[in-house]
């Protein structure tokens, strides 16, 4: 049974985490904290057997959070995780001591495949939204505007836009209507739903005609 503790300065994105992990029987969030700086703490309290940390973060980085856990605590599974793949990051990562990487761009499959350390298929609740996805689906389930999305998470308003066309499709939703019901329902299930909505996992199929251009005022 896997007990994790999320590292990332992004508060956004642990919350993404935690939804995608919460169903998975054997991995349970036990603890997290937006810096390093307390890390051994946390894992002494928390008992934590598996450790997700962000590569970028200030003012103890992921690869040196990962070298003084590994020099104290030889025993935890260390993961790493970073916005974007990066060949150098991925072997300062592993040099340190970690024992796996991805990008917060992947399917919540290979996430957890990586908290799991090993390769078999994972059962029918992983989902096909990656952590970045969901965390883009929630954004815009408050009702933030793409350009707003775009500054929060430090994209371009364009690079949002196909990130919703591909969320859109994946939960089959037709607008951000569909898609906040859609968001609403797996955090809050007792939450009202209108229309017909689509089903909890997140690979319902292909919707047709989705609208991801919902703030017809912004420019690219």
């Amino acid at each position: 049974m896997a007990r994790v503790a999320i590292v990332d300065d992004d508060v956004l994105v642990r919350y993404a985490l935690r939804y995608l992990i919460q169903p998975e029987p054997d991995i349970f969030v036990v603890a997290e904290s937006s810096d390093g700086a307390g890390i051994m703490t946390i894992i002494d309290e928390s008992a934590c057997n598996v450790l997700l940390v962000d590569v970028n973060m200030r003012p103890l980085n992921g690869v040196a959070v990962a070298a003084n856990v590994r020099r104290r605590y030889p025993e935890i599974r260390i993961v790493m995780m970073s916005s974007f793949y990066n060949d150098d990051f991925a072997k300062h990562a592993l040099n340190a001591g970690a024992d796996a990487f991805f990008t917060k761009t992947d399917a919540a499959a290979e996430i957890f495949r990586a908290i799991r350390g090993r390769s078999e298929a994972l059962s029918g609740t992983a989902r096909t939204l990656s952590a970045r996805e969901f965390a883009i689906a929630e954004l815009a389930s408050r009702g933030l505007t793409n350009d707003q999305i775009a500054r929060h998470m430090h994209l371009s308003t364009n690079t949002v836009k196909t990130y919703l066309s591909r969320i859109f499709k994946k939960v089959g939703a037709r607008n951000r209507v569909d898609l906040t019901n859609h968001v609403r329902a797996l955090t809050d299930p007792s939450a009202p739903r209108s229309g017909q909505g689509v089903g909890v996992g997140l690979d319902a199929g292909e919707g047709s005609g989705v609208d991801v251009g919902a703030d017809e005022t912004e420019s690219d």
